[in-house]
């Protein structure tokens, strides 16, 4: 009995193209024969909480409603996004499960085949198809401003005299997984600087792509015959290796070495007879803060000796930086570590890590929208070209400091260049099925670019070719809805706000429209803007809304050139150069009067990602 039972649902799952879940108790506990589930109808919108109740017995299992068509909340259990209708073994045109029987022979006639199900999709090629135009736009070489090298406000080389001015610089460093962004920030004199890279207009002269070039073993940051790319995310994968953190170093110290020789050449006369304390602050996901204190991360330790050691060779004005210059200055300072394991050793520059979304909206935290009697929820989704970093942290002030309390938050390989690479597996899946389409495959899969790519993608996966037509059969077979929906919408609405009621730190009435900034260079794209709109109500579960915000340009920011609009790209960068953190630290579940209903959730494990992140 109990076999018939899970025979048919799972053939009923299939029929939906859909796993039947699996909880995680059953993985550990053995199954008990002849067990029976007890289930009360339910709806289910991918991303969103089942609002039925569910009756069940000991059996380790949950059940489903009487069509079996929906995916069970609170497990890892989505629909294949992987495969395509043809992939699909040929179903019955019945809705009930076929008996069994000895011999296929029994209930299929060997002379006529039963019906095939209508397709998934229906594509069709013309003679004329071929890649869409934005997908044939190359990465074009950029021009890198040239600033002479003399750092400024050395202590070792400059002679000051006792009228002379001494004033602290943070270097806020966003080292982002497609580009760098830099912005130096004086609180004395209240205003930060904008560090332009390439010869350009617009945000994108502030922007630097992540990549390190090398010409004959001397690293530089133009174009080079040999270049290196993914630089970030080799940090954060797993099993991180020598050679990429050597090459962190250097990239990292020609970027500082850069921003200072450009505010020594643009911001000669303010500081020419100012003693110079350093500091320099730069941001990591914030998935990395830990369970008790933020700063007692490895990783956070990680950047702060890459850190030390970048800034030590970039004050190494006079030569060039090769591997073994970066490999001397990493091992220096990891021998220091050893000795005084401690962010403060001895050295002429301070070194601090933060999480990128807490800097993300200190412009807010600086303007008059913010309200420090208030609840100062929030909700920060910053889309890059790699993740999608998602949180929801409260706010303080303590005499001028600010702390973050961290209720939810996570980082996933969502971002742009991840959707891309999606797409091209489905496209690659769907044209493997078709005869001569060699060339439109070859030219695909050309297009699976690295992540510092910084060009327009099509908005919609039925975009990528011209002269086709695409459609599918219903949307929920449309893969950028499944990408959509069951990935970025469950990351936002499931596991960052609806998990803090479901796990005790929050109530729900407390999130009834908490502020949602939705930030970076990502979120320029209508695919990732949707996210938004999706946001702002949840029909049946009243409190579970956000209402969006956007972040407004600073008054006290030097950015010439940069719009309004852009300046959430700038934002991380100018937060890391002015915020004064106190206290970062993940909340602690804690004891609430009331809750609303506390369903599971069904989050898709699976993801596109040869990075691994």
């Amino acid at each position: 009995m109990g076999n018939s039972i899970k025979d048919a649902l799972t053939q009923a799952f299939k029929k939906s193209g859909q796993s039947i879940p699996v909880s995680k108790s059953e993985s550990t506990k053995s199954q008990e024969a002849g067990s029976a589930l007890k289930v009360k109808k339910s709806t289910n919108t991918p991303g969103l909480p089942h609002t039925g109740a569910i009756k069940r017995r000991n059996t380790g299992r949950h059940g489903v409603d009487k069509h079996a068509r929906a995916i069970r909340p609170g497990k890892e259990s989505v629909p294949q996004t992987s495969k395509t209708a043809g992939e699909q073994k040929p179903k019955s045109a019945s809705s009930s499960p076929s008996p069994i029987v000895a011999s296929p022979a029994a209930v299929v006639d060997p002379v006529k085949s039963p019906p095939l199900p209508p397709p998934e999709y229906k594509l069709k090629v013309g003679t004329n198809a071929a890649i869409s135009i934005e997908l044939q736009k190359l990465p074009q070489p950029f021009s890198l401003l040239e600033f002479g090298n003399k750092l400024i406000g050395n202590p070792h080389t400059e002679s000051l005299t006792d009228s002379d001015d001494t004033r602290e610089l943070i270097v806020g460093l966003d080292f982002g997984t497609s580009s760098v962004k830099v912005v130096i920030g004086d609180r004395a004199a209240d205003r930060a600087y904008a560090v332009p890279f390439l010869d350009c207009s617009g945000i994108d002269r502030y922007m630097l792509p992540s990549r390190l070039s090398e010409n004959e073993g001397v690293f530089s940051l133009g174009d080079a015959n040999i270049c290196h790319r993914d630089l970030k995310l080799s940090l954060l994968m797993g099993g991180c290796t020598a050679e990429a953190e050597t090459r962190v170093v250097a990239f990292l110290a020609l970027i500082i070495r850069h921003s200072l020789s450009w505010l020594r050449s643009e911001k000669a006369q303010v500081y020419a007879r100012t003693k110079i304390l350093w500091k320099l602050v730069i941001g990591i996901p914030s998935k990395n803060i830990g369970v008790t204190e933020y700063r007692e991360s490895e990783l956070v330790n990680k950047f702060i000796q890459l850190s030390r050691a970048a800034w030590s060779l970039a004050e190494q004005s006079d030569i060039a930086i090769t591997k073994s210059h970066s490999e001397s200055a990493l091992k220096a300072v990891t021998d220091a570590f050893e000795l005084l394991p401690s962010k403060d050793a001895d050295s002429d520059v301070e070194i601090e890590v933060v999480p990128e979304l807490s800097a993300q909206i200190y412009g807010f935290l600086r303007s008059n929208q913010f309200d420090r009697g208030g609840r100062n929820l929030f909700v920060v989704v910053d889309v890059g070209a790699g993740t999608v970093d998602s949180a929801l942290f409260k706010v303080e002030t303590i005499k001028g400091r600010w702390n973050f309390q961290f209720f939810t938050n996570h980082v996933e390989p969502l971002g742009v260049m991840n959707l891309h690479r999606y797409r091209v597996d489905w496209w690659a899946s769907a044209l493997s099925k078709l005869d001569g389409v060699d060339k439109l495959t070859y030219d695909l899969k050309s297009t699976e670019f690295p992540t510092d790519r910084m060009l327009p993608l099509p908005n919609s996966i039925t975009e990528y070719f011209s002269d086709t037509e695409l459609n599918f059969r219903e949307q929920k077979t449309d893969p950028d809805w499944m990408f959509f929906m069951l990935k970025v919408i469950a990351l936002v609405r499931g596991k960052t706000i609806h998990r803090a009621v479901t796990e005790q730190y929050l109530d729900g009435a407390q999130l009834n429209g908490v502020p949602l900034f939705l930030c970076g260079g990502g979120s320029r794209m209508q695919f990732y803007r949707r996210i938004r709109d999706e946001m702002k109500c949840f029909e049946g579960v009243t409190w579970l809304k956000a209402v969006p915000r956007d972040l407004q340009l600073p008054k006290d920011l030097e950015a010439p050139g940069v719009p309004g609009e852009d300046y959430d790209r700038l934002s991380v960068a100018y937060g890391l150069s002015f915020l004064d953190v106190g206290k970062i630290a993940q909340a602690m579940p804690a004891p609430i009067v009331s809750t609303p209903p506390q369903p599971t959730w069904s989050f898709d494990s699976r993801y596109v990602d040869r990075d691994q992140v």
